[in-house]
C-alpha cells in the first residue's frame, strides 16, 4: 500500500493530520492568510475528509428526516455524481492552469473545506426551517449564497498554487462554476433519508396504474348526488385532497365532509377526491379529470343559480396559485387556480364558497374572484400555512376553521374570523411567521348568504 504521506510534502510529518487539514480548511473557508503547504497532502486525508462530508450528511438527513424514514439508494447515484464533476473539474483547472502535479493539492485543499461549509449551510437551512423564514426565495438565495461563497474559496485556493497568478485564478473558478453549478441545477437532488410518513415504498410500489386509471370512470359515476330542493338554497360539499404522502390532507377533508352533512345538510349532497392508498378502491382519484367532472355533475343536480358549492382544496400549495398534487407511482397533474375558475365556469356553479388550506394559498384569490364568490385562505400569497406533517389530522388552519370555529360559528364569515384569531395566536406562541389567512367576500355573496342564513 502506497505511504500515506506520499503526497505530502511537509518534511515533519503530524501525529493527528486530519486535525490540521479541518483546521486550514476553516481558515481558508473564511480567507483567513494561509499557505498551500499547511496541509497535509495524501490520499488517506483526501478520502478521510469526504467520509467526514459524506457522514454529516447522512447524520443530517437521518435527524431531520422524522421517525418514519426510509433510505433512499438512488441518492447514493446523486451525490456520486456530484462528487465526479468535483473531482473532474478539479483535475481540469489543474492540467490546464497548474499542472497536473498540483491535482492532488488542490483536490484536497477543497475536499478541507466541505465540512465548514456544509455545516455552515445546514445550521443556515434549520435556523430558517425553525424561524419559518424557509420560504422558495429564501432557500434559493441561501443557496446562491452558499455557491458564490464556495466560488470565492475556490478562486484563494488557486491563488495559492504557485504559477496561477489572478487572472487564471479567476479562469478557473469560472470553469469550476460552469462544470458544478449548472449540473447541480439540471440534475435531481436526493436525501439519504426521507419522511415516508404513515404510507411505505412498498405501498406504493403495489399499485396498479393502469387498473387505478380504469376504475375512476365508475368511482365518479358512483357518487350519489340528491337533487336541488326547490324553492330552497342548498348546499353542496366537495372535498379535494390531492397530496397522497401526507395523510393529514386525506383526514382533513373526510372530517370536512362529515361535518358539513351533519350540520349544513349535505348529506347526499357532498363528495371528496384524494389522493392515497387507503382510498384506491372506494374514493376517486383528486385529479383534475375527476374534479371537472364531479363538478358537472354536481351542477346537473344543483339550481346553479341559487344552490352554493362549498370547495375545499387541501395540500402543498405555491406562489404562482398551484396545489401540488402527487401519487407515486401515478403522475397527476397540479391544479392550478386558472384550470379551476375554468372547471366552475365550465359547469355554470354561479355561487361558490372556495376555501384553500395551502402554503400560499392567497395567491388563489385573484384568477378566482368574483362578485358571487367567497374565498378563504390559509395563508397570504407570499406566506407559508403550518401543520402539514404526518400523523396529524388537521393542519393548523383545518384545525382553527373546521374543527374549533365552524361546528358553533354563527356563519362562515364568523368561523373565518375566529379562525384567523386563533392562528395568529398560535403561530406567535410558537415563534412563527404569521401565515394571514385572507378572506375575499363578493358582495353579491355576501347578500346571498344573508338569504341562506335567514332560511336556516
Amino acid at each position: 500500500m502506497p505511504d500515506d504521506n506520499a503526497w505530502n510534502t511537509r518534511t515533519e510529518p503530524h501525529p493527528l493530520p486530519l486535525l490540521v487539514n479541518l483546521g486550514a480548511g476553516l481558515r481558508l473557508a473564511f480567507l483567513r492568510p494561509l499557505r498551500a503547504d499547511e496541509f497535509h497532502v495524501s490520499h488517506r486525508q483526501t478520502a478521510a475528509l469526504i467520509v467526514l462530508q459524506l457522514a454529516m450528511l447522512l447524520l443530517y438527513d437521518f435527524v431531520t428526516a422524522g421517525a418514519a424514514r426510509v433510505f433512499d439508494v438512488y441518492a447514493i447515484t446523486s451525490v456520486g455524481t456530484e462528487y465526479m464533476l468535483f473531482v473532474f473539474s478539479v483535475y481540469l483547472i489543474c492540467a490546464w492552469l497548474a499542472g497536473t502535479a498540483s491535482f492532488a493539492r488542490l483536490l484536497l485543499m477543497l475536499v478541507a473545506v466541505t465540512p465548514v461549509t456544509t455545516g455552515v449551510y445546514l445550521f443556515a437551512v434549520e435556523l430558517l426551517e425553525l424561524s419559518a423564514s424557509l420560504t422558495d426565495a429564501a432557500h434559493w438565495i441561501l443557496w446562491w449564497a452558499a455557491v458564490a461563497w464556495f466560488l470565492a474559496i475556490v478562486f484563494r485556493a488557486l491563488g495559492l498554487l504557485a504559477a496561477i497568478n489572478p487572472a487564471r485564478a479567476l479562469v478557473g473558478t469560472l470553469l469550476y462554476g460552469l462544470l458544478n453549478t449548472l449540473p447541480a441545477l439540471l440534475l435531481p437532488s436526493a436525501q439519504f433519508w426521507y419522511d415516508d410518513g404513515t404510507l411505505t415504498y412498498s405501498e406504493h410500489e403495489r399499485v396498479n396504474v393502469e387498473d387505478t386509471y380504469y376504475r375512476q370512470v365508475p368511482l365518479v359515476d358512483a357518487i350519489e348526488l340528491r337533487a336541488s330542493t326547490p324553492g330552497q338554497i342548498d348546499l353542496y360539499f366537495l372535498g379535494v385532497a390531492p397530496y397522497a404522502l401526507q395523510d393529514v390532507f386525506k383526514s382533513e377533508v373526510r372530517y370536512a365532509q362529515r361535518l358539513f352533512d351533519q350540520r349544513f345538510g349535505t348529506d347526499g349532497r357532498s363528495a371528496v377526491l384524494i389522493n392515497h392508498v387507503s382510498t384506491l378502491q372506494d374514493t376517486a382519484l383528486a385529479t383534475g379529470h375527476n374534479l371537472d367532472r364531479v363538478l358537472q355533475r354536481m351542477a346537473a343536480q344543483m339550481d346553479v343559480q341559487e344552490d352554493i358549492l362549498f370547495l375545499y382544496l387541501t395540500s402543498h400549495g405555491s406562489r404562482n396559485a398551484r396545489l401540488s398534487a402527487s401519487f407515486y407511482p401515478l403522475e397527476p397533474n397540479d391544479i392550478d387556480a386558472e384550470a379551476l375558475r375554468g372547471m366552475l365556469d365550465r359547469a355554470g356553479i354561479r355561487w361558490r364558497i372556495i376555501v384553500v388550506s395551502a402554503c400560499f394559498s392567497g395567491s388563489f384569490i385573484e384568477t378566482l374572484a368574483s362578485e358571487h364568490t367567497l374565498i378563504a385562505t390559509a395563508a397570504h400569497a407570499q406566506r407559508q400555512s403550518f401543520g402539514c406533517g404526518n400523523g396529524r389530522d388537521f393542519t393548523y388552519f383545518g384545525e382553527a376553521f373546521l374543527r374549533d370555529a365552524l361546528p358553533r360559528a354563527a356563519s362562515f364569515l364568523d368561523a373565518f374570523r375566529q379562525a384567523e384569531t386563533a392562528i395568529a395566536t398560535r403561530e406567535r406562541a410558537e415563534g412563527l411567521q404569521p401565515s394571514q389567512p385572507q378572506l375575499h367576500v363578493g358582495s353579491a355573496m355576501e347578500a346571498h348568504l344573508a338569504r341562506l342564513a335567514a332560511t336556516r
